[in-house]
């Protein structure tokens, strides 16, 4: 599986993010839903929570905020209630190494929530948008309750930014191919 990286604090991340997002998103117009996995009780887990809550301020209708997460507990009936045709970009926190800490990975396929953790959760998503927010490899679950909120809410801000722009550009396209298609 290819993968990509953009660092949340590099000048301009955002554009850089959307950019990565555009070249994972399919031409045809299905309706893109953001799953955004995680929980606010623990400070490094927060992110996709808190790139759900930014989203829906910019008026888009992911699935998981920080009043409503997407977390171990709920994901199967949350992926459930979602229409088949739709295209899920499944955004979640993750742990690695030093020197990746800080960057917002891009996937094509699904991502493995939990499983930085020791967990065994469904495959979710067309597009996997992670963003390292911590060292993984010992006490996984001691690591992100301690990591920055600072690190995790700047993150979430540039990736939902990038988000909401690569969305709108791709549904501007997709809204001019069908008039000039028709005319």
């Amino acid at each position: 599986m290819k993968s990509t990286s953009v660092r949340y604090n590099e000048r301009n991340a955002f554009l850089r993010v959307s950019e990565q997002i555009l070249q994972l998103l399919p031409v045809l117009p299905r309706k893109i839903v953001p799953v955004c996995i995680g929980t606010d009780r623990v400070t490094g887990d927060s992110f996709g929570p808190l790139v759900g809550t930014f989203l829906k301020g910019f008026g888009l209708e992911p699935v998981g905020t920080l009043d409503h997460p997407v977390h171990a507990g709920n994901i199967k009936t949350c992926l459930q209630s979602l229409p088949p045709d739709v295209f899920v970009l499944a955004i979640d926190a993750c742990l690695g190494n030093l020197s990746s800490v800080g960057r917002i990975n891009f996937f094509q396929g699904p991502i493995s929530p939990g499983a930085g953790v020791g967990k065994e959760l469904e495959r979710v998503g067309d597009i996997g948008i992670t963003m390292t927010v911590n060292v993984g490899g010992f006490m996984e679950n001691m690591v992100l309750a301690n990591t920055r909120l600072s690190v995790v809410f700047a993150g979430a801000q540039v990736t939902a930014l990038g988000i909401y722009r690569a969305v709108s550009i791709r549904d501007n396209t997709s809204q001019l191919r069908t008039v000039s298609s028709s005319s």
